[in-house]
This record gives structure tokens, sequence and C-alpha cells, in this order.
């Protein structure tokens, strides 16, 4: 009997460390993901950036992506969309097979 009682405390602890890592997997997958498409944005569009906004504009775009700062606020947004993708159940399996499907589509092109 207190054999079976510490079978099941340590099937309990190890229940919450894989949902733990679960989340972790998730929050990392939604930051990458957002990263991803802010970065893949201005790749795609940086020629229309250019024509649309100029030699000077292009240049403070060019500086803004390099700011420290701004890197942080775009750290921080974020995890604070994480946070958002994570508290919807609907949106975080969404999120998540978004990721996946990122993910698989990559490999495959790899190769």
């Amino acid at each position: 009997s207190g054999l079976f009682r510490e079978l099941q405390r340590t099937q309990g602890l190890l229940a919450g460390i894989a949902q733990a890592m679960q989340r972790q997997k998730m929050i990392v997958a939604a930051v990458v993901g957002s990263t991803v498409l802010v970065v893949a944005s201005v790749v795609l569009c940086w020629d229309w950036l250019k024509r649309s906004l100029g030699k000077g504009g292009a240049e403070l775009v060019s500086e803004g992506i390099q700011s420290e700062a701004l890197q942080g606020s775009a750290a921080a947004f974020s995890q604070q969309l994480a946070k958002e993708i994570l508290s919807n159940e609907e949106v975080r399996k969404s999120a998540g097979d978004w990721v996946l499907a990122l993910a698989t589509d990559q490999e495959a092109g790899l190769q």
C-alpha cells in the first residue's frame, strides 16, 4: 500500500513535469513562430518598403531592426502574444498545429 502510494505520487510528479515541459514547448513555439512571421514579413516586403519609404525611410527601418531596445520590445510583445495564445485552448491548438506544419514543411524542404 505504501509502495502503491509512492508510485502514484511519482506518477503525479512526472505528469506535472510533462505538462510543464509541454507548456514551455508551446511558449517557445509561439515566440519562435511570431518572430519568424515578423522577420519573414520584413524580408518579403523589403523591396516594397525601400520603394515606398525611399532611401531615408529604408535606413530608418534598418536601424530600427538592429535596435536592441526594439528587439527587447519585440521579445516582450512575443511573450505577451504567447501568453494570450496559451490562455485560449482552441487558439493554442491552432497555433501548435500551424507551427508543427511550418516545421514539417521546412524539414521536408531540407531533404
